[in-house]
C-alpha cells in the first residue's frame, strides 16, 4: 500500500497510523483505523464481515456488532455516506480515494473553530478535568454501551459542580480504544486533571477502579476501587463522584455534592433503554435511526412514566425531525406534550431543562418559557456543551445573536474534539449570519457540512450566505444539492420551519433561498 491516501479533506498515512485534516491530526481509534485501511485496500469491492473481523480482530472471537461500532466512528468522521453497508455483501467505501504525496497545508483558522494546536487551549481559572472512557474488563463487548453510559453520568455529575470546568463527554470519548498519555490529553483538552479507570461486570457484580491524575506532572491525586451490585449502579456513580470531588476540592460545600447526586430514574431497565437511545440522539442520525431512538425512549417512559429526561429526549428528537422536514402534526403535538410534562415534573436536571426548552422553541415557538428553562439549566450546569448549544439557538431565536455566538463558542471550548462539532458550527453559522458576518457564517457552515453533509438546516444557511455574498452561481449549485436531499422542498415549506421572533429577518432569509432556485 502507498503511504498516502486522500479521502476528500482527509489524508490517511498507514505507515504512521495517522489521519490528518487541514494540517492537524484527527483522533481515530486503533480498531477504526484498521477497518478504514482494510476498506481502502479493497475499495473496488464490498468487504465481508468475516474479512473485517479477521483483519481488525485477528485471532479473537468477538461479536459482529463490534464492526458496527467502528463503522459508526468512521461515518462520524468522514460523513454519513462514507461507508456503505449492503446486507449479505458487506461494507464498502462510499467516498473517492486517491493516492499520492501529501500536499495538504494547514487551513487558516475559522472564527469560532476549536484551536488546532493543543497549546492554544489555556487552563481555566477553576479546577478543570476530563473523564476518559473506562476500559471494559468484562470480556463482553455487549457491555460497552452500558459502561459508556455509566461514565457519561459520572461526567454529568462532576460537571454540575459549579466550581469545576469539565470537558464534555463527546470530546473525552474521542480517546476511546487508544493508549493515551495523560499529559497529552491535558494539553489537547486544556485541563489540569484526568480521571481514567476500568469497569468489570460479572453477572450482577460491578467493580470500578479509578485514578485521578494531575495532567501537568503525571502525579496520582487519588486512586480507589469501588464494588457494587448492578442494581446499585447509581450509588456507585455517587461514590466515585464524591471521591473525585473530595480529592480535587475537599472544601466544596455539601450542597454542591448533593446537587450532583440527582438521579433521573430508579428503573435500571428504563435507564438501559435511554442509553440505547443516546446512540441516535445526534444531528448525524438518519431518519430510521431517529425512529429507533424514539422507540427506545417510549419504552423507557412506559416503564417509568415519571422519567422526565427520557421525555425531554423524545421531545427533542421530534424537534430534530421538524428541522429536517420529517415531522408530521401528530409528532409535533407529542413533542410539545412531552416537553411540557418534563418541565412540570423535573426542574432540577439541566439536560432535561435544555432538551425541553429547545423543543418548546422548535415545535411551539414558546420562546419565553424556553428562555426561562435554559437560564436555569445554565446555572445548574455551566459545564454542559449541549446546554450551551441549546442556549445559543434559543437566544438566537429571540434576536440575541451576540449572546448566541458566545454560547456556541463556549460549547466548542467545553468540547474541543467533539465528533458532533458540526452541530455547534451550524448554530455558529446561523448566528454569524444573523449579525451580517456572512463570510464567517459561510466558513462555519461549510465546515459543518464536511462533517454532516445531510443536515438540511446547514445547507439552508450556506445557500443564504452565498446569495448575500453575491455568489449566485455557487448558491444555485448548493440549492440543487439541498433539493436532491429533500425533493419537493419549497420556500413555503421552509417558512413553516422558521421559529425566529423577527418576521422581517425571516422574509429576507427566505428571499435568498428563492433567489438561489428553491421553488416558491
Amino acid at each position: 500500500m502507498s503511504n498516502r491516501f486522500f479521502l476528500g479533506r482527509f489524508e490517511v498515512r498507514p505507515d504512521e497510523r495517522r489521519v490528518v485534516a487541514e494540517g492537524a491530526d484527527v483522533v481515530l481509534g486503533g480498531r477504526a483505523f484498521d477497518l478504514l485501511l482494510c476498506l481502502i485496500e479493497h475499495r473496488e469491492r464490498f468487504v465481508s464481515k468475516d474479512e473485517l473481523l479477521e483483519r481488525v480482530w485477528p485471532g479473537l472471537v468477538v461479536e459482529e456488532n463490534n464492526i458496527t461500532v467502528q463503522v459508526s466512528a468512521l461515518r462520524k468522521l468522514l460523513g454519513a455516506q462514507a461507508v456503505v453497508n449492503v446486507s449479505g455483501r458487506g461494507y464498502k467505501l462510499g467516498v473517492a480515494v486517491t493516492e499520492g504525496v501529501s500536499t495538504v497545508l494547514p487551513a487558516p483558522a475559522m472564527p469560532g473553530a476549536p484551536p488546532q494546536e493543543a497549546s492554544a487551549l489555556t487552563l481555566p481559572d477553576q479546577p478543570s478535568l476530563a473523564v476518559l472512557p473506562f476500559e471494559n474488563l468484562s470480556g463482553d463487548p455487549q457491555q460497552e454501551y452500558f459502561i459508556d453510559g455509566v461514565v457519561d453520568d459520572i461526567i454529568t455529575a462532576l460537571s454540575r459542580v459549579r466550581t469545576f470546568f469539565v470537558i464534555a463527554r463527546s470530546s473525552s470519548f474521542t480517546y476511546k480504544g487508544r493508549a493515551v498519555n495523560v499529559k497529552q490529553v491535558g494539553r489537547e483538552l486544556g485541563v489540569r486533571y484526568v480521571l481514567e479507570g476500568s469497569f468489570r461486570r460479572i453477572d450482577t457484580h460491578v467493580r470500578v477502579v479509578g485514578q485521578l491524575v494531575d495532567a501537568e506532572t503525571g502525579r496520582h491525586i487519588w486512586a480507589g476501587r469501588i464494588d457494587a451490585d448492578v442494581q446499585d449502579i447509581f450509588d456507585l456513580q455517587d461514590r466515585l463522584t464524591e471521591s473525585v470531588v473530595g480529592a480535587i476540592e475537599p472544601s466544596l460545600r455539601r450542597a454542591e455534592i448533593e446537587r450532583a447526586r440527582a438521579k433521573p430514574t430508579t428503573s435500571l431497565r428504563a435507564y438501559d433503554l435511554c442509553l440505547r437511545a443516546m446512540v441516535h440522539f445526534t444531528p448525524l442520525a438518519t431518519r430510521a435511526g431517529n425512529e429507533e431512538g424514539m422507540g427506545y425512549l417510549k419504552q423507557a417512559i412506559a416503564l417509568d412514566p415519571g422519567y422526565s429526561y427520557a421525555k425531554s429526549m423524545c421531545a427533542r428528537m421530534q424537534g430534530w425531525r421538524k428541522s429536517q422536514s420529517w415531522a408530521d402534526d401528530a409528532g409535533i403535538r407529542e413533542g410539545i406534550r412531552l416537553a411540557e410534562e418534563a418541565l412540570q415534573d423535573h426542574r432540577d436536571d439541566p439536560d432535561t431543562l435544555a432538551n425541553a426548552a429547545m423543543s418548546l422553541s422548535w415545535l411551539a415557538r414558546r420562546h419565553d418559557e424556553a428562555l426561562h428553562a435554559i437560564e436555569r439549566a445554565l446555572v445548574l450546569n455551566p459545564n454542559s456543551a449541549w446546554v450551551a448549544h441549546a442556549a445559543g439557538w434559543i437566544r438566537m431565536y429571540v434576536g440575541q445573536a451576540a449572546a448566541a455566538i458566545a454560547h456556541f463558542q463556549r460549547a466548542i471550548r467545553l468540547s474541543p474534539l467533539d465528533p458532533l462539532t458540526s452541530a455547534f458550527m451550524t448554530g455558529l453559522a446561523a448566528a454569524y449570519r444573523r449579525v451580517g458576518r456572512f463570510d464567517d457564517a459561510l466558513s462555519a457552515g461549510l465546515r459543518s457540512l464536511r462533517e454532516a453533509p445531510d443536515n438540511h438546516t446547514t445547507h439552508r444557511v450556506v445557500i443564504s450566505c452565498l446569495v448575500e455574498l453575491g455568489r449566485l452561481d455557487e448558491a444555485r449549485v448548493a440549492a440543487q444539492r439541498l433539493l436532491a436531499l429533500s425533493p419537493g422542498l419549497t420556500v413555503s415549506k421552509c417558512r413553516a420551519l422558521q421559529v425566529w421572533s423577527e418576521p422581517e429577518y425571516i422574509d429576507r432569509y427566505l428571499a435568498t433561498l428563492g433567489l438561489a432556485g428553491i421553488p416558491e
